[in-house]
């Protein structure tokens, strides 16, 4: 009522009217008002009704609720995901978006991925193995059997697998040679070597046995015009090159008293030589002594107590960065 009587009020104290007049506009006032307060009964009517259709959207979330049951329904197929539709699930498969890469794939050594999901990329060791210096990192022999010390100063870099051995032509590692094929014995020295330089003199790869001794020991190395050789320290086989700043591959099997060499798994010579390596000797890598010594890396040292087939070297040369798993 205050509302609809101020403008009223206002109204009077400008103009005086006689209260005839006041009586007839306060009637008009209340039988307005009351028509209004009706009109807004009549509003509120139409508001329930909008609260009626209100109700008819919660019909709708009774329509979502379907949608749930649909959804429950694809759960309900118990299907794994196996995106590569390759027959291993999501939660079985290395790599679901590869089809060619499952539980029990055959493993491709040197692509580096673990086709078969084993965890693993590296090249299973051929049998036989006997003594393992990876270089990553220490001398360690990962046989645990003859760990090698550094001469000079050591150091490591990158390598064909991991870190290598980096000798700067001072330094080398030397260790015991306990259960290392002795006498004339079948065995295989496998390693990848990246010269830096030519030696004046000779380049120590790798070896083991008595360097004093004529016909003990059992090295592998290059001479100063850039050409690797082997000796048992009598005589010698000598032939091709090995390239500076590069991975080479070098393999020396010794077995029915011929000795082969391999390189990048290729043979690159063959001869008969007298092996008497002694028991009692040491493991060389990079260094014999002063005059023959390595600047360059070498990497991935492998010894074994018999000779390598072809196909075993040819392996090892092509899982390349994948390298060897250590027995």
């Amino acid at each position: 009522m205050t509302t609809h009587l101020l403008p009223f009020l206002l109204l009077a104290a400008c103009t005086p009217e006689s209260p005839k007049d006041t009586s007839s506009l306060e009637d008009t006032g209340t039988g307005d008002t009351g028509d209004s307060a009706a009109d807004t009964s009549d509003t509120s009517v139409d508001t329930s009704d909008t609260g009626t259709d209100t109700a008819d959207t919660a019909d709708t979330g009774t329509d979502t609720s379907d949608t749930g049951s649909d959804t429950a329904d694809t759960g309900d197929t118990g299907q794994p995901v196996d995106a590569d539709l390759d027959g291993y699930p999501a939660n079985d498969d290395c790599d679901d978006d590869d089809a060619t890469v499952h539980p029990g794939a055959t493993e491709v050594y040197g692509d580096g991925i673990d086709n078969d999901c084993d965890g693993a990329t590296c090249l299973p060791a051929p049998s036989g193995m006997v003594g393992f210096w990876r270089g990553d990192g220490d001398a360690t022999d990962s046989l645990g059997v003859n760990d090698g010390a550094w001469t000079g100063t050591s150091a490591y870099a990158a390598g064909m697998v991991g870190d290598a051995f980096d000798f700067d032509g001072l330094s080398g590692v030397s260790g015991a040679a306990v259960g290392l094929p002795a006498g004339g014995d079948d065995r295989t020295l496998e390693l990848w070597v990246n010269p830096d330089a030519l030696p004046s003199n000779e380049g120590i790869f790798a070896g083991y046995g008595d360097f004093a001794t004529y016909e003990g020991s059992f090295v592998v190395g290059m001479v100063s015009w850039g050409g690797w050789f082997f000796s048992q320290w009598g005589s010698s086989l000598a032939a091709g090159t090995v390239p500076l700043s590069a991975w080479t591959h070098v393999a020396v099997t010794h077995t029915a008293g011929v000795t082969y060499v391999y390189i990048n798994g290729t043979v690159a010579g063959a001869t008969e030589l007298a092996v008497s390596t002694v028991t009692d000797g040491s493991m060389v890598i990079g260094r014999i002594d002063d005059s023959r010594i390595l600047d360059g890396k070498i990497d991935e040292v492998g010894v074994y107590d018999r000779a390598l087939t072809t196909d075993e070297v040819l392996a090892i040369v092509g899982a390349g960065a994948d390298g060897k798993c250590a027995p």
